[in-house]
This record gives C-alpha cells, structure tokens and sequence, in this order.
C-alpha cells in the first residue's frame, strides 16, 4: 500500500472466501448490539402491562440469553484449557495459545447463611493483533432479603495453570 492506503487483515469465513463471484454474507468478531436480532429478541416484552406492574424490573419473559452478545456460531462451553490458534489477525503471522486454566471459588454471607458458589467462565475476548486475552466469570445465588442483608463476600483464586505474567 502507499500514500492514503493500508493494507486491512481480511476476516472471512474459510468455507465461503471472497473471491471474484458474489459477496458471501459478513463474517467478524465482536459483540452484537442489544438491538439486534437474535439478540433483541431475548429482551422481553416492554409494553404497558411492563410499566404498570414491572417496571423497573426486566419483563416477565426476559431472558439471560439476552446477555450473551457473541454471535450464535461463536458461543462455546469454555472451561479454560483449550488450545487455540489466531489466522491472519498478526502482522508478524499466525500464532497458538492456550487458555489459562483458572479455579475460582467464591463464599457470600447473607443474614446467618453462608453461601459457596463456583463462577462459571462466561466470556473469552482475544485481541489477535495485541495477543492478549480478556476472560469473564460469573456466578449468582439467590438473595431474598435483598442486597443489604450480604454482610460480606469472598472470592478465592484456587488454581491457576497457564497464567504468565
């Protein structure tokens, strides 16, 4: 490339390239906006009855698919382990990783009750030019009593394999 041009990485799905015949649907990385579909479609039905006798909760018909923003064909039950490999996305070339194994355990208080859950790994996001890696955990218990009856909350890394620093 020169002057005003740059070469761009070109992300494409291996089974439909982009070539000289008729563009292949889009393909990418990246979350999908809470307005689109399919996503949009797991948010609920906001209408009058939503108002009068919900709001400000979400909608009776809600559900946590909701906050899953990556597309449906890059959803995967990760557990932390799994090997990878990122094409095209490095100007020095393409490159393998492993996903850090990571154990966490968390303990909640609530009123006299102790509480232990495991988070869940719940989101991977890979920064294929930084190769760097973004990993989200989440867990829930129940809270009747509302949030200001937890007196205290305790979360544990408990093992940790393919972590460098």
């Amino acid at each position: 490339a020169s002057g005003s041009e740059i070469d761009m990485p070109r992300i494409e799905n291996p089974e439909r390239p982009i070539n000289e015949g008729p563009l292949p649907d889009p393909v990418g990385f990246g979350p999908l906006q809470p307005a689109w579909m399919p996503r949009a479609s797991h948010a609920g039905t906001y209408d009058d009855d939503w108002r009068k006798y919900e709001a400000p909760l979400p909608p009776a018909d809600f559900s946590a698919d909701f906050f899953q923003a990556a597309p449906h064909d890059q959803i995967f039950d990760l557990k932390g382990g799994e090997t990878g490999r990122v094409f095209g996305l490095h100007p020095d070339g393409d490159y393998g990783f492993r996903l850090p194994q990571i154990l966490i355990e968390s303990t909640t208080w609530i009123g006299h009750d102790r509480i232990e859950a495991r988070p869940k790994l719940i989101s991977v996001a890979l920064n294929g030019t930084e190769k760097t890696l973004e990993m989200l955990w989440n867990a829930a218990i129940p809270c009747e009593a509302g949030d200001m009856a937890v007196s205290k909350s305790r979360v544990h890394v408990k093992q940790m394999a393919g972590v460098h620093s």
